[in-house]
């Protein structure tokens, strides 16, 4: 059992207490009713008196009306605690992902990694359901018959009834494995027709031009007839298991009946035992037809559940416990940062912009991540001014980092910088958009993460949101990708009024914006030259 199967079951134990007891009262209630015509029959010289009809009319009503009340309320706890669920287990995904190692989970798909935990918290809350609303009043209902056949007719009844019960289960899950691969075929092949359907529309011109109609007609057909045909097998399927199940479930009743009846010839039964068992009979087996579903049912969604588990299984979690910070108060800064295969040392001093260049792949933007806690990992090491500091187990909040490529929420210009930046930075940053010449309206519709934005739009954007920031250190990652002389002469004075209270650290090769900047140090990383 995985970890979310055991959360399922241990989820608000009193709601599951209430769901199990009124199942229990609602099954009991049915198997009084039985255990009520039992005696009726057995007294039926007593039930002519007025009194006695008029409590078996008073025990019928009740129970009517008991019975299907308890499975509604025990229904409606069911689904308010699965939609309770479903929210506590979404919260949990959103936990695990913002407390893993980021390093960690941008390795993953994140389409695929979406799909997997849709499917887990469909089939998590479906497995729920199942158990609750179906496979537990089954199991009760059951247990309750048993009972009373071994309590009030004969022991051997009993387990004659278990038997046969056990039987018809095995024939229903068998009957519907079959059925089970008969519709995913169908499935398949009403998106194969659904494709030819599509290819005929796309070709279409082309078909006209070279009188082929006929033939893109014949493919679709075909298509259709393959569907069709696999409709055909499953609705023959489905009338046999009716056929046969209907077949099986009157041999069955009649082996039980008959046993009841020679018993009661030999004087081990009553009249009403043989009542009560059929009025049982009748109840039973319409269930029990669902039982192959429901097995099913469980087994997919257990297996899509363990499937989230391996995928999240190796994302590594953070400790993550409060904000952390990272030390760059002090106007000069002599930082360290290392691990088993780098080393590298920055003195960061306000006033004074730090460039780092270097080859592709040198670890130019690896050393922002670190600085920035973007990048988690245990081995790495920052030392402050000779002070080891604490290992980042998120962001530090007094260090903004701005990647190369912006990835922006779907909504409006205006929302975005709301949401990165608070409302009470908009007009300082409406300013600086209106310095960078940024071309678009604040109500300009974002789509694609930004994919609609030009890269220096998105640049622009990106560098605007860190005005008015209460951050100790700034980095900027190719801030002037996709900008023209007039943009990174802007963003030059820019850099050079936020660097006055604030460290700024540039990750840049253009030399315009360097030779804009008369107060900095360039790093190259590769050769570890300032």
């Amino acid at each position: 059992m995985n970890f979310i199967e055991k959360y399922i079951i241990t989820f608000n134990k009193c709601n599951l207490f209430f769901i199990i007891l009124l199942s229990t009262i609602s099954s009991f209630l049915f198997v009084l009713f039985g255990y009520l015509i039992k005696t009726v029959i057995d007294n039926k010289d007593s039930i002519g008196e007025i009194n006695s009809l008029l409590i078996f009319i008073a025990c019928f009503l009740s129970i009517r009306f008991l019975m299907p009340a308890g499975y509604s309320i025990s229904e409606y706890l069911t689904q308010k605690t699965n939609i309770e669920l479903s929210v506590k287990l979404r919260e949990q995904v959103i936990d695990n992902i913002q407390n893993s190692h980021q390093e960690h989970f941008l390795k993953k798909n994140k389409g695929e990694l979406n799909k997997v935990i849709e499917s887990m918290l469909s089939s998590a809350s479906s497995l729920f359901y199942t158990i609750c609303s179906d496979v537990v009043p089954l199991l009760i209902q059951m247990i309750g018959i048993i009972i009373t056949i071994c309590i009030s007719v004969n022991t051997l009844i009993a387990i004659e009834f278990i038997i046969i019960m056990a039987i018809y289960i095995i024939f229903v899950i068998k009957m519907t494995q079959r059925r089970f691969p008969m519709m995913k075929s169908v499935a398949l092949s009403s998106k194969f027709a659904s494709g030819r359907m599509f290819d005929m529309m796309h070709m279409y011109p082309m078909d006209k031009a070279f009188h082929t109609t006929d033939k893109s007609r014949k493919r679709v057909i075909q298509a259709v007839n393959t569907h069709s045909e696999k409709q055909r097998k499953v609705n023959n399927e489905f009338f046999l298991f009716g056929i046969s199940s209907a077949f099986l479930s009157v041999i069955f009743s009649s082996l039980i009946i008959l046993s009841a009846y020679w018993m009661f010839l030999h004087g081990r039964a009553s009249r009403g035992s043989i009542i009560m068992l059929a009025t049982f009979l009748f109840q039973v087996f319409l269930p029990l037809n669902r039982i192959g579903y429901l097995f099913r049912q469980i087994k997919m969604a257990r297996t899509e559940i363990d499937l989230y588990c391996a995928e999240i299984n190796d994302i590594k979690k953070t400790n993550y416990t409060d904000k952390q910070y990272l030390h760059v108060k002090d106007n000069i800064c002599n930082i360290e940062i290392y691990n088993k295969s780098f080393n590298h040392k920055l003195i960061l001093t306000k006033g004074v912009v730090t460039f780092i260049t270097g080859e592709n792949g040198s670890g130019k933007t690896t050393i922002a991540k670190i600085l920035s806690g973007n990048i988690t990992t245990e081995e790495n090491t920052i030392k402050i001014n000779g002070i080891q500091q604490e290992k980042a187990n998120s962001p530090f909040v007094n260090v903004l980092y701005v990647p190369q490529d912006l990835d922006l929420m779907p909504g409006t210009i205006e929302e975005n910088i709301l949401y990165y930046s608070g409302i009470n930075n908009l007009n300082t940053i409406k300013k600086l958009l209106h310095r960078f010449k940024f071309d678009k309206p604040l109500d300009y519709e974002i789509k694609g993460y930004g994919h609609n934005l030009s890269g220096g739009q998105k640049q622009k954007l990106g560098v605007s949101l860190t005005s008015g920031k209460n951050v100790d250190l700034i980095i900027f990652d190719e801030p002037t990708k996709g900008f023209d002389s007039l943009g990174i002469k802007i963003i030059s004075d820019y850099i050079k009024e936020e660097n006055k209270e604030k460290h700024i650290i540039v990750i840049s090769h253009d030399e315009q914006l360097i030779n804009n900047i008369p107060k900095a140090q360039i790093i190259d990383i590769t050769k570890h030259e300032v």
